[in-house]
């Protein structure tokens, strides 16, 4: 534990003028912040773990003795979760204590690692500092993805089919419930799909939305009113024109013909991972197109249009599954594709141009003052309305590749 780097926050942050701060006195505050918010999460740990020592009896509620009437179940749950991923992975406890990863690593890990057999649990063990360290160098999002391509790795040379057994599992959990909301008499209806279910239904959702955007009559239209004609007109019609409903899957070539590797990508638009079998079963009657990706995670151009065409969308998805600011977690079939260099300033519809971004985003780089930058290999600057750098990082965040440069932990700031 970094006492000094605790004791320095805390006097940090007692000294700060909120009202009168700068910008970088406002940032140095948020990171004295994340430190504390760190070294919290490890004292939650910590009692977690002694008061699961102290426990009575199986009607003892343990750590929620502890945290009384400042915290909740969920609360304990958390704690206790993550006080299962540092007895996996004690490095990962190190690296909280000195405030180095947050209690959301801690969280990614634990959601991976719940249901693994003892052996496995021993394989993540032994990946220890290797997890450690992608945790200091990752946000937590990106590192949630690191480790669960770690632990599936584990997983299928211990349980070959446990990818599918999943797949099973969460088809044995689809649901559809209707009921009258009480006070306004609105029908509602909570449908659960799988993924691969729910990725086609939501190719069909997303084409008739897009349709409707584009009609004039529709441009005041709210857009939550627009998305529920859309998810009507995809059920009532079944998505009329567009064919059989599309399932976007995003693979390597060597995945698709050999299965399995160290480096296997097989997931759907929004980055959620399918198994390779389901992924060989679609290819039977798949149309498979090709992206070629560089070794620094960027695909090659492609045609120039002024809006971009399906095979750019389709590369912008292969290279990111969210927006590509680093604090966003919108996921790129929600995004829109911007232009760096605007269209209305000669920017080209190419590739190399095209960066898919969230409403919020688009927003601040169109009527918000903000630009951004992008190098060949899409390494961003993104640029406040006074000039000033907010931050410089390498985007494609779909899959880090073994040439790609290394990401960085996202700043508290």
């Amino acid at each position: 534990m970094n006492e000094v780097a605790i004791l320095d926050a805390v006097r940090g942050l007692l000294d700060v003028g909120f009202d009168a701060a700068d910008r970088d006195e406002l940032e140095q505050a948020a990171r004295w912040n994340a430190t504390l918010k760190s070294y919290a999460a490890w004292v939650d740990v910590r009692c977690a773990r002694r008061a699961d020592e102290l426990k009575t009896g199986i009607t003892d509620d343990g750590f929620a003795l502890v945290l009384g009437a400042n915290g909740s179940g969920r609360d304990a749950k958390a704690a206790g979760e993550r006080d299962r991923a540092c007895s996996t992975v004690p490095q990962l406890g190190d690296a909280l204590a000195d405030g180095v990863v947050s209690g959301e690593h801690l969280d990614a890990l634990a959601k991976h690692t719940k249901n693994l057999t003892d052996a496995e649990r021993a394989d993540v063990a032994e990946r220890g500092d290797e997890l450690a360290a992608a945790a200091s160098d990752r946000s937590a999002s990106s590192f949630d993805r690191f480790a669960r391509d770690l632990v599936a790795g584990i997983k299928e040379r211990h349980r070959p089919d446990s990818d599918v057994e999943e797949a099973e599992r969460q088809r044995s959990l689809v649901e559809v419930s209707r009921w009258t909301e009480a006070g306004t008499g609105m029908k509602c209806t909570l449908v659960k799909l799988d993924p691969q279910s729910d990725s086609q239904w939501w190719s069909v959702v997303e084409a008739e939305l897009a349709k409707l955007r584009q009609q004039p009559e529709n441009a005041t239209v709210p857009f939550a009113r627009l998305k529920g004609k859309a998810i009507l007109n995809a059920a009532t019609r079944g998505g009329a024109g567009l064919g059989v409903p599309e399932a976007n899957i995003f693979t390597d070539a060597r995945t698709a013909a050999e299965g399995r590797h160290d480096h296997t990508i097989c997931e759907l638009a929004d980055g959620t991972p399918i198994p390779v079998a389901t992924m060989q079963r679609f290819l039977c009657d798949a149309v498979l197109r090709a992206v070629l990706v560089e070794p620094d995670g960027s695909a090659r151009r492609m045609a120039d249009m002024r809006t971009p065409n399906r095979q750019q969308r389709r590369a912008l998805t292969a290279m990111y599954s969210t927006c590509a600011h680093p604090d966003c977690t919108v996921p790129v079939t929600q995004c829109k594709a911007h232009h760096i260099v605007w269209y209305s300033n000669e920017g080209p519809t190419l590739l190399d141009n095209l960066l898919p971004v969230c409403e919020r985003h688009h927003h601040l780089l169109h009527e918000g003052g903000w630009s951004v930058s992008m190098t060949p290999d899409r390494t961003l600057t993104w640029i406040r309305p006074d000039g000033t750098v907010r931050r410089t990082h390498h985007s494609p965040n779909r899959r880090p590749t073994s040439g790609a440069p290394p990401g960085t932990r996202r700043p508290a700031a």
